[in-house]
């Protein structure tokens, strides 16, 4: 199966810790099963090594950080960023966390080019987000537009559930953080 993925990841290297380790581990799995991997990642980020040639890291998101502090700002620029790169590469799926900017602005483009969405939820992002009017408002929307979400254990679905996000989700599963790759081989 010779695929283009887009997945967009907040951060994305091996050394910044464990979801980007994950998020690493995500898509050597997903070039080597599905084939065109193009992972949109922050500016701030290091640079490619040896250990990313499965896939093409694009550093074009822009931390809130360089935006003077403002999660307003860097979330208008991320979106017409994000929106253009996405309608440029047309993948047949887009997968992003459910951290924000990430997850909803994968919803604008979905909409466009009607890709399959998948959403990797990772922890306690979403309880996280769900405690504000705002933040509960864009899980609503993320949800509508979500075709699969992952959770990374039993714990995270059964919050998730118990707080009554992502019950509109037709397809759920349970994916922990670990995944078998030729380096570990």
């Amino acid at each position: 199966m010779n695929e283009k993925l887009v997945v967009i990841a907040n951060g994305f290297h091996p050394n910044v810790g464990g979801y980007a380790r994950f998020q690493v581990e995500l898509c050597r799995f997903l070039a080597r099963s599905y084939g065109d991997v193009h992972v949109c990642s922050l500016q701030t980020q290091y640079k490619p090594g040896k250990e990313d040639e499965d896939y093409t890291i694009h550093p074009i998101l822009w931390p809130k950080e360089k935006l003077f502090g403002s999660n307003l700002l860097s979330f208008v620029v991320n979106s017409i960023v994000l929106v253009h790169f996405i309608l440029k590469m047309r993948p047949k799926v887009v997968v992003s966390a459910n951290y924000f900017p990430g997850s909803i602005l994968s919803c604008l483009p979905t909409l466009l080019n009607r890709n399959k969405h998948i959403v990797y939820t990772h922890g306690s992002e979403f309880i996280k987000v769900s405690r504000t009017l705002a933040g509960r408002l864009l899980l609503r929307l993320t949800e509508y537009f979500t075709d699969v979400i992952l959770f990374n254990s039993e714990l995270s679905k059964h919050k998730a559930y118990d707080l009554g996000l992502f019950q509109k989700v037709k397809i759920s599963d349970i994916i922990p953080p670990v995944f078998k790759t030729s380096h570990y081989d």
